[in-house]
């Protein structure tokens, strides 16, 4: 980070939260290291918990549920993909198309992805596909 690494960031959180009276926060660490001595330093600055990169999703869902009482429900596995729209062929797309499909997963915008698959053209037809997502 620029200014502060996460351990001064957190040491300054806790600082604020004692100076203005504030609910504590819960702050979840990453630690790039793998071993389990570089863990403490992670919770001597003042993080409730420590995760080590690489970690797999259930375990971060598994120290929200710790932590604040986060359930997760897991839903039915994801449909396999078809052949015929693996990766190779997204190549066919028009390229302003793939351009805001980008920008719309790097912004987070959900709301702009069913405009955008809107405006796919279908393989056979060339028109525009309708999916109702609803």
């Amino acid at each position: 980070m620029p200014i502060l690494d996460g351990y001064q960031a957190t040491r300054r959180i806790r600082e604020l939260e004692c100076e203005l009276a504030l609910p504590r926060t819960t702050i979840l660490g990453i630690a790039a290291s793998v071993f389990d001595h570089d863990r403490e330093p992670v919770l001597a600055a003042g993080c409730d918990d420590a995760l080590r990169k690489p970690f797999k999703s259930h375990e971060l869902f598994e120290m929200l549920a710790r932590h604040k009482g986060v359930l997760f429900e897991e839903s039915e596995p994801l449909p396999v993909v078809a052949e015929s729209t693996r990766t190779e062929n997204f190549e066919a797309l028009p390229g302003d198309w793939c351009n805001d499909f980008a920008e719309c997963l790097m912004t987070g915008n959900v709301d702009q992805a069913p405009r955008l698959v809107d405006r796919l053209p279908d393989a056979e037809t060339g028109s525009a596909r309708i999916f109702d997502c609803a």
